[in-house]
């Protein structure tokens, strides 16, 4: 029985006897009181609620309090009725996990027979965290940088992409791979360093994407800077579907930058959604299936023209069961396989770029189950694929008469000290092979609602194995790349010889337990204190435990509503977060066996022979405590905010942020004190990033057939460190002294803290639609406004270091000037969308728009290189050109 097979039957027990809150809760609850005109309670109220799959009744008990829990995400509407008294009827949308509180008010017939119909408040006091949603209006309505969900990302208060539409966003200061990425409530996250949002899926088969940034819950760990939760759309009583053609075409695009020939070939993607009942108010089903391409061209070094496009085939189906009012069955499956050509690895020519197709899949399973009207449960059992290749998308003839160490006699890897790039073999650091990511997961909730109190508690399991195949094989190392030149460089250094492996795996097991309090005291306080608690352990790919650690953090939150009636809220949270030990460091530090990268031997360029032959060193992983005993970091934070609701539809929000991240790990080369070269994982105690924020929202709820959604945030994100992964050149070569200045300790000057690359002191965001009906014909116009401050950078240069006893060197690198002396133009983009439908036979619409993206076609850079102090000569390192996108479709 292997070891899958083992924990997942311990999670079967673990799911019978400890009923738990754990992560990502997908149902919400609406409850609140039934009141007379003058606030006293109403009991024996029947309340209706009203929503997508069903309608629901309850009584309100004695002292006028109803519930209604295991809601699905969707907008309801709140009924209150009582015979002698007027009714009122509250309409309101619940996001995943949400607790609505919603009080109605009943007048006296004696008084006024009449029905009070409206909206309820749009702000929540029981919400916890800072919180921005992408609605499904927007998604359907907006045009992004692609079609794929993680490109909307970008208007969401503080987050930074380094490009118009990539998959790692940063948030609140932190850089991508602190955010947790969740999909129906599993943990997505690509877990050899973190975050990044790496479904390919389109956000027309979401009902919302949700950003928790800042003081988010006890339930959520493992991340520290933001989660990101989206879902999937939902069947209904009624049978729904669209299908959606979207034509693209290189020559569509703008000319870009570089001015590179866009070939004519037409693009054929699509989109499609099907749902509806299997079984009227029991049963229903959601399918998606699309084609999906993002359509980019890019340039290499030596001029060729290559083709980056990613292309997507998703397919998603989910299907929902309502056995009886008390229960919920949710089951999903994501399959989206895709492929691409990437320029990963800082490239240099043709033969150095690669393919990487991708398969991530998820399938989860949840039940939800009332037991009685104040105890729900939540079980959930998922398990997330991801298998990432990496492939020579092209190799050159080997000559038999060259010199082996020249590029003309291998297919290896040749890596310029001056400019970054790699050439003549695969650029990406672990060259060909393949990583798989299995991640088995388990979950179990109780929600307890006890008086005035709101107790959950929680247990998180999670199995997580890291495989990989790496065959670098020998990497050679100099400066002025030459093909043609003996050794490759115009200054051949050296090369590394590394010991061929097999597939290697390594483990990591998760257990989380947490507990919650969410009470209200008088009529104006909302409190939640939690706390968490997280243990990781760590097997190498021996099976030997090489790192465990359990930590135990508060999360405080307090909400007071100012006039008691929701329409002012007051916020603060005060909390500490942790990131999980991501799997790329146990590959790169833990492994027992040789993992194809890290034994190697290192040899001098011989000028006497024009081989690489002069013997250096031979490095091999060591295993002392120093190394295996490294914690996880961490980032305290602390926020305060203000929501109004300024009318019916109108909500501004603010708040200020305050965090730092300490105590974080990374490995570098280092000087013993007999000036051997050695491996040094730590946690640096110099190591921080601090971050000061005000974010600022004002959004329109989609009523009357327009929404407007804006956002600002001023920040500054200061440290000297932006990165945990190993290789980072931070106090790297301490003892040494520079080869080309005789500087000391060159790598640990003050240059290094400042602004970090993630740094954007401005961004704003603009998101608008309107739907303008005539008869049986609507138009449709959406845009997307966004602003972002240039990124920081400073002169940062490869280097060598020398120690002065054992004459033994370290390559790693410095800055010439602090990390921020300069910055890169600021960036803003316009997207606009438009679509034309008309009623066709019964419900069947259809459709004609299209879509373009970057429609003033700016072009600054988004990316330097900060060796040279310029763009690389590549279309990825500015703003993408203008693409214009034809939408055909119809739906029902």
């Amino acid at each position: 029985m292997n070891r899958r097979s083992v924990w997942l039957g311990g999670l079967v027990v673990l799911i019978c006897v400890a009923p738990l809150l754990a992560d990502g809760p997908q149902t919400g609850t609406i409850d609140g009181r039934v009141l007379d005109a003058q606030g006293a309670p109403l009991p024996g109220v029947t309340v209706t609620l009203t929503g997508p799959q069903s309608t629901r009744t309850v009584i309100t008990d004695a002292d006028g309090v109803y519930r209604f829990a295991l809601l699905l995400a969707g907008r309801y509407t709140v009924n209150a009725e009582l015979e002698g008294l007027g009714a009122a009827e509250l309409a309101t949308d619940l996001d995943p996990g949400q607790r609505r509180g919603i009080d109605l008010t009943l007048v006296s017939a004696t008084e006024e027979e009449i029905t009070v119909t409206g909206e309820a408040p749009l702000i929540s006091r029981f919400e916890t965290a800072a919180a921005a949603t992408i609605p499904e209006e927007v998604t359907e309505n907006v045009a992004f940088g692609t079609r794929n969900y993680n490109a909307a990302m970008r208007q969401l208060p503080s987050v930074v992409n380094r490009n118009d539409a990539d998959s790692v966003p940063s948030v609140n200061g932190g850089i991508s791979t602190e955010v947790g990425v969740y999909v129906e409530g599993v943990d997505t996250s690509m877990h050899r360093r973190g975050g990044e949002m790496r479904l390919l899926i389109p956000g027309t088969a979401l009902t919302e994407t949700k950003l928790e940034s800042t003081g988010f819950g006890a339930e959520y760990g493992r991340a520290t800077s933001g989660i990101i939760n989206s879902t999937v759309k939902t069947g209904t009583n009624e049978f729904h579907g669209d299908f959606l053609y979207i034509g693209q075409n290189p020559k569509w695009r703008a000319p870009d930058i570089l001015e590179l020939e866009r070939p004519d070939d037409q693009i054929n993607s699509f989109e499609t959604g099907l749902g509806g009942p299997i079984a009227r108010n029991k049963a229903w089903f959601f399918l998606s299936y699309g084609k999906m391409s993002d359509n980019r061209i890019d340039t290499l070094r030596d001029g060729s023209i290559v083709n980056l496009s990613r292309e997507a085939r998703p397919l998603i189906a989910k299907v929902n069961f309502q056995p009886r009012d008390n229960q919920q069955i949710a089951i999903t499956a994501i399959d989206a396989p895709s492929e691409a050509i990437g320029l990963s690895g800082n490239p240099g020519d043709r033969w150095a770029i690669m393919s990487f197709p991708l398969n991530g899949r998820v399938q989860t399973l949840n039940w939800s189950l009332g037991l009685g009207s104040s105890n729900f449960l939540e079980f959930k059992v998922a398990n997330r694929e991801e298998f990432v290749g990496r492939h020579a998308a092209e190799q050159h003839p080997i000559d038999p008469n060259a010199s082996p160490d020249d590029p003309p006699g291998n297919n290896f890897r040749y890596r310029d000290l001056s400019t970054g790039l790699r050439h003549n073999g695969p650029a990406v650091r672990l060259a060909e092979g393949f990583n798989d990511f299995p991640r088995d997961q388990a979950n179990v909730s109780l929600t307890s609602f006890r008086g005035r109190h709101e107790w959950k508690f929680g247990v998180d399991a999670q199995a997580i194995e890291f495989s990989n195949l790496t065959s670098i094989i020998t990497e050679f190392r100099g400066r002025g790349y030459d093909p043609n030149l003996p050794g490759g460089f115009a200054t051949p250094v050296n090369k590394r010889v590394f010991e061929p492996s097999n597939v290697i795996t390594e483990t990591s097991d998760f257990l989380a337990v947490f507990a919650q309090d969410r009470f209200e005291v008088g009529d104006n306080w909302v409190w939640t204190l939690g706390v968490r608690g997280d243990q990781q352990t760590i097997d190498n790919d021996i099976g030997e435990r090489v790192n465990e650690y359990t930590e135990w953090v508060p999360r405080v939150s307090g909400v007071y509503d100012v006039k008691a009636d929701g329409s002012i809220l007051l916020r603060g949270t005060l909390g500490r977060y942790y990131h999980a030990i991501g799997m790329g460091i146990v590959l790169q530090e833990f492994s027992r066996q040789n993992n194809g990268e890290n034994i190697y031997d290192q040899f001098l360029w011989n000028a006497a022979t024009q081989r690489y032959d002069r013997f250096q060193r031979r490095v091999e992983p060591t295993f002392d405590q120093a190394i295996q005993d490294i914690d996880p970091y961490y980032k305290d934070e602390i926020s305060f905010g203000a929501d109004f609701q300024v009318s019916e539809k109108w909500v501004v929000k603010s708040r200020l942020v305050a965090s730092e991240a300490d105590n974080i790990f990374h490995a570098t080369l280092q000087f013993d004190d007999a000036g051997r070269v050695v491996r040094d994982l730590r946690n640096w105690t110099d190591a921080r990033r601090e971050y000061r924020g005000l974010q600022i929202e004002a959004n329109r709820l989609f009523r009357d057939n327009w929404t407007l959604r804006t956002n600002y945030t001023l920040s500054s994100n200061k440290g000297n460190i932006n990165s945990f992964n190993d290789n980072f050149n931070l106090f790297e070569g301490l003892g040494g002294i520079e080869v080309s200045t005789g500087l000391t300790n060159a790598t640990s000057s003050d240059w290094w803290f400042g602004r970090l690359l993630e740094d954007r002191e401005h961004l704003a965001n603009v998101v608008g639609m309107k739907r303008f009906v005539f008869g049986r014909h609507d138009f449709v116009l959406g845009g997307f406004f966004h602003y972002a401050a240039g990124r920081p950078w400073g002169s940062h240069v490869s280097t060598q270091v020398r120690h002065p006893l054992s004459g033994q060197t370290i390559t790693t690198s410095t800055y010439r000037e602090p990390s921020d002396a300069q910055r890169l133009p600021d960036t803003w983009t316009i997207d606009l969308s438009a679509m034309y439908s008309v009623a066709m036979a019964g419900d069947v619409r259809a459709k004609l728009g299209f879509e373009v993206a970057n429609l003033t076609d700016n072009q600054e850079p988004t990316i330097i290189n900060r060796s040279t102090g310029r763009p690389n000569a590549q279309v990825a390192w500015y703003q993408r050109p203008r693409e214009f996108r034809l939408k055909v479709g119809f739906s029902f």
